[in-house]
């Protein structure tokens, strides 16, 4: 799985966003649940409330006429179709009920009309017929049909007290005020959402200000101090258990902090003290050089690597001469002084490849891997000639003094014959002699 895909998965897992979709999930539940209510209920009563004061009207509407019909009865009055009185007394009762209606007999002739405005629907003679069938049959006054294409209501009134033609009364009633209802009760609708909305988000923003922020600055902070970032704290000043949970947080990574540091010290401390312990072991401590341990153990390196590559490595032996006389003389100190001055001469003069070491007294040994003869011959001409040439201030005065200097040349033809170090420091030792007995401030090449 690619890094991506493993941070989305991480971040799907994560509280903050399990949080977040069950509050989005909430959200919409309590929408759903109230605008269920609000259409269901007020969609239900609006209808209801048109309904009841349209069928309001057409009953007042059927109560004159049924009035209008018993005093033509008593008056003997003429038929609707010749356009007397009776007519137009019928037009006063409607109008004020009603302002679009017609009125026709079973065969679909209109006797009167609201002036062209009222449009009957394709069926209204035989619905015309089905409100007389209903009023003999199951005595209703009026038969209603609702066309939801033209958003019209359709009453048809049967006018049995006129005797003539079976007159049938239709009326209309437009749905326009229930549809207004509806577009007022849709924009209430809206804006019951959108206030909901507002206060879920607000609730929302406070639900990440005061948990989920809370947890992720948490969550970072204790992944930083995982991954070794013991700097990190986290600023939270809260009253509440948050933020006594970062005060807490805070005091543990001082804690571990300080432990660490503390721990790191004593670590540097044991390096140092191992150091100091190896330089012991290895480092002559008047000289600053390598002591004849060192000294040794190379050595043996270079004879195993010599043997292997068939090469060759030189080894010099320098000893001061008279030394003993500068001890009786000028004394231990300034004998130290001149010590120091030969080391610095010795190690200025070799590369640095060279290991220079203080054997013992006033010996000191070179050992120059991956050398030839001449260039070992060299060397230890440019030592002899440098110590010579030095002149060292002492508290009593400039002194000067020579070395003398045996040459080892371990190739593979030596290391045949040579059993160990001892032989080839024995060598050199002979060689130091040779070059004292013929006066000193020489060198000689071990034979």
């Amino acid at each position: 799985m690619c890094a991506g895909g493993v941070a989305m998965k991480n971040k799907f897992r994560s509280i903050g966003y399990r949080i977040f979709f069950l509050y989005v999930l909430l959200s919409i539940v309590n929408v759903s649940f109230i605008v269920t209510i609000i259409y269901e209920n007020q969609i239900d009563l609006i209808s209801r409330n048109t309904g009841l004061e349209t069928e309001k009207q057409v009953a007042g509407l059927v109560a004159s006429l049924k009035k209008f019909g018993l005093e033509m009865k008593k008056g003997d009055l003429f038929d609707l179709r010749d356009g007397g009185n009776a007519a137009k007394q019928m037009v006063k009762l409607i109008e004020p009920h009603v302002r679009d209606y017609l009125v026709f007999n079973e065969k679909g002739d209109v006797l009167l009309s609201s002036g062209g405005q009222i449009k009957p629907p394709k069926s209204y003679i035989e619905d015309g017929l089905r409100s007389m069938t209903t009023m003999t049959f199951a005595g209703k006054e009026y038969y209603l049909r609702i066309d939801e294409a033209r958003e019209m209501m359709y009453f048809y009134i049967p006018l049995p007290d006129f005797s003539v033609s079976n007159p049938i009364l239709l009326v209309s009633k437009g749905l326009g005020g229930m549809t207004e209802s509806l577009k007022n009760l849709y924009s209430q609708a809206v804006y019951v959402i959108v206030v909901i909305l507002f206060f879920h988000g607000v609730f929302a923003a406070l639900l990440f200000r005061y948990i989920v922020h809370p947890i992720n600055l948490l969550d970072r902070g204790s992944r930083r101090l995982m991954s070794g970032d013991f700097g990190a704290r986290i600023s939270l000043e809260r009253d509440d258990e948050f933020g006594s949970l970062a005060e807490t947080f805070n005091r543990m990574a001082e804690s571990i902090h300080n432990n660490v540091r503390e721990l790191a010290g004593e670590v540097e401390a044991s390096e140092e003290s191992r150091r100091r312990t190896e330089r012991s072991v290895t480092m002559d401590q008047s000289t600053g050089l390598f002591n004849s341990y060192y000294l040794s153990e190379r050595l043996r390196e270079e004879i195993k690597r010599t043997r292997k590559r068939k090469s060759g490595t030189a080894f010099l032996l320098v000893e001061v001469d008279d030394s003993g006389y500068v001890d009786k003389i000028y004394g231990a100190q300034t004998g130290n002084i001149l010590l120091m001055e030969i080391a610095k001469t010795i190690t200025r003069a070799c590369a640095d490849t060279d290991t220079i070491a203080r054997v013992e007294g006033v010996k000191f040994a070179v050992l120059s891997p991956e050398s030839s003869l001449d260039n070992a011959r060299t060397l230890a001409e440019n030592i002899r000639r440098a110590v010579e040439e030095r002149k060292t201030v002492t508290a009593d005065g400039e002194l000067s003094i020579t070395v003398s200097i045996g040459i080892v040349y371990a190739d593979a033809a030596l290391l045949d014959t040579a059993a160990d170090i001892n032989d080839i420091f024995g060598r050199a030792e002979s060689a130091v002699g040779l070059a004292r007995q013929q006066g000193g401030n020489r060198t000689e090449t071990s034979r």
